[in-house]
């Protein structure tokens, strides 16, 4: 799983959202003429926008919508998710419920799992691939988190996906490098837990389980399965992937084998 730079950089809160946070790290304070990313004369505010992988610059003018609002308080809330993204990483399938809601101090343009992730994990220096049903967050994502936004999926670090439907095949992104397979790319998919969706029967095993253990996963398909077995096949490449739902979150790491259960 790939971080923003284990927290080696600092990153303020954008959008003037009170004084930056950075944990151990300091933010240069804002100028006397400047907040955020406005600037004097006409209010504009800038975002990266990305565009086939080259940080562009957008502006919407002061009257338009801004972004949601992101973390209420970036340096409680980050640790809070990453602790969580790690122990879900550590025990495999399991499942971690959360309060996301009780972080973001707005509803945010995309499943609010997803955002608490990518809020946490994303920096500038990780590029985003974001599916059709999250393009409407490229503002907010590119404005709290500083991440560029990539088209094409195997550029990208991150790859968000509203839904199984959307996720690109497993096989077409990063796999990472023999000499830094950490740098394979992360999904983070949702729709994983719904409930009008019993998915595929699971079996899984590998490091930090306890022998074959059954997974009610809801929402993944046979297909999904076939990608996991190739993608477990290049080990230690590969791609790990986060499923998250609106207050639960669980992780299936490169290592891990998944079969279909018995009829």
């Amino acid at each position: 799983m790939k971080t923003n730079q284990e927290q080696k950089k600092a990153k303020p809160i954008a959008g003037g959202q009170g004084p930056a946070q950075t944990g151990s790290y300091q933010a240069e304070p804002d100028g006397p003429e400047t907040k955020g990313f406005e600037t004097k004369g006409p209010k504009t505010k800038e975002f990266a926008s990305g565009q086939n992988g080259k940080a562009q610059t957008t502006k919407t003018q002061s009257g338009g919508a801004a972004p949601a609002l992101g973390f209420g308080d970036y340096t409680l809330a980050s640790q809070g998710v990453f602790r969580l993204a790690l122990s879900a990483m550590a025990s495999p399938t399991k499942r971690f419920y959360f309060d996301f809601k009780s972080l973001i101090k707005s509803q945010p343009p995309i499943p609010i799992g997803i955002a608490a992730l990518a809020l946490t994990l994303a920096d500038h220096l990780t590029p985003l691939w974001l599916s059709p049903s999250l393009a409407q967050a490229e503002g907010f994502l590119v404005f709290h988190s500083s991440a560029p936004i990539v088209r094409e999926p195997e550029k990208a670090d991150f790859v968000l996906a509203a839904n199984l439907g959307e996720m690109p095949n497993l096989g077409d992104l990063n796999q990472g490098d023999p000499r830094y397979p950490d740098r394979a790319a992360t999904v983070i998919l949702g729709g994983a837990f719904e409930k009008d969706d019993p998915g595929v029967g699971l079996t899984a095993f590998g490091p930090g389980l306890e022998g074959e253990t059954e997974f009610e996963n809801h929402g993944l398909s046979r297909d999904f399965v076939g990608q996991w077995a190739l993608n477990r096949a290049c080990y230690p490449l590969g791609v790990d992937v986060f499923l998250a739902g609106g207050d639960c979150l669980a992780a299936l790491p490169r290592s891990l084998t998944l079969r279909l259960k018995p009829s």
